[in-house]
């Protein structure tokens, strides 16, 4: 008993099944439940990329920007540019250390402070002719970054372009914009207009190719009761069914799932005002809980094509998870519809 329980936390999910069928237990009796905690092996930690060797840093004549768009976010509006390279050859783009908005004469209206500027500071590599055109598509070797405004009161004169100050000795770049007003919410007449970096410089991702998803081969309910008491085990049942036609099995072994409760949110003490500006916190919940298990699958065996076998599940539940929640089940691993969730009432 000892051995299979250890092989069954070792195990991880797999989306294929095999042809070999082993005869699958009476889904009136349910497959019982491993109490064994287990985690799932967490994805690899990609190395940071290394600074190329030998590569020219970018002069501000190589690099030509364009505006791609813009958009409010909390009281912000955010605008995103992107920057490619008019020559034959790639080079590397250091920083920016500063960034400005100027008005049709070329005169500043409002610039980056400082730390906002060295925070975001970071290379990238443009490669050789990556000249970006209004309204195009962006191309792979490209960069973007990303500004924000607040507390555009009226005064401003008219946005008509971008200044972006790069490390030596790319320096300056400026980027022409059709005239437009600043914006960002005004709190108070006298507030100050800011300028900020919200999206560090940064390569331009590009659109992947559509591929077209395997056909679903399994699908998932949960079979719980409506109301439950707080701080005692649940009991309850998923229910996997092969909606394929060919008997379903894990080739690489059992997987693990995991099994979770939302909990509810504690009211935030420090909304934001008009006055300070101050952005909300992340949600604080109470009641919530997770755990992970290997799924007991050599107990149930094959699932023949449109049958389906009951596992039995538990969860602890929290003594502060108190009213209405959510019970969600799912395999660990990235395909999201191999799972399920149901309403309770927790008292």
């Amino acid at each position: 008993m000892v051995l299979v329980v250890v092989i069954l936390v070792g195990c991880e999910s797999s989306a294929t099944g095999s042809s070999s069928v082993v005869p699958a237990l009476p889904t009136a009796t349910p497959v019982p439940w491993i109490a064994d905690l287990a985690l799932a092996t967490p994805f690899p930690t990609a190395a940071p990329t290394p600074r190329p060797s030998g590569l020219r840093s970018c002069a501000s004549s190589d690099l030509v920007g364009v505006f791609e768009g813009g958009q409010g976010a909390g009281g912000w509006i955010t605008r995103v540019f992107r920057i490619g390279n008019r020559t034959a050859s790639s080079c590397i783009l250091d920083g920016p250390i500063r960034a400005a908005y100027l008005d049709a004469a070329g005169k500043e209206i409002v610039a980056t402070s400082v730390d906002a500027a060295s925070i975001n500071s970071r290379w990238v590599v443009v490669s050789a002719w990556t000249e970006p055109v209004a309204s195009s598509p962006r191309l792979t070797g490209q960069a973007l970054i990303g500004l924000a405004t607040y507390g555009d009161c009226g005064p401003a004169p008219f946005l008509a372009a971008v200044a972006l100050t790069f490390s030596e000795p790319t320096d300056r770049v400026v980027i022409p914009m059709a005239p437009t007003r600043i914006g960002g919410r005004c709190d108070a007449p006298e507030e100050s207009l800011g300028l900020g970096i919200f999206f560090p410089l940064s390569p331009a991702p590009t659109e992947m190719p559509q591929q077209t998803p395997a056909p679903q081969r399994l699908s998932f309910s949960i079979e719980a009761p409506h109301t439950a008491p707080a701080g005692a085990p649940l009991t309850y049942a998923v229910r996997i069914r092969n909606v394929s036609a060919e008997p379903y099995t894990w080739s690489d072994g059992c997987p693990l799932y995991l099994e979770w409760l939302v909990g509810h949110e504690v009211d935030p003490t420090n909304r934001p005002n008009a006055v300070s500006k101050q952005e909300p916190s992340r949600p604080t919940y109470v009641g919530g809980v997770k755990e992970t298990h290997p799924l007991n699958c050599l107990a149930a065996g094959a699932i023949a094509p449109g049958a389906d076998v009951t596992f039995e599940m538990r969860i602890s539940v929290p003594p502060d998870a108190r009213g209405p929640d959510s019970l969600r089940w799912q395999i660990v691993g990235p395909d999201s519809s191999s799972g399920a969730s149901a309403a309770i009432v927790l008292n």
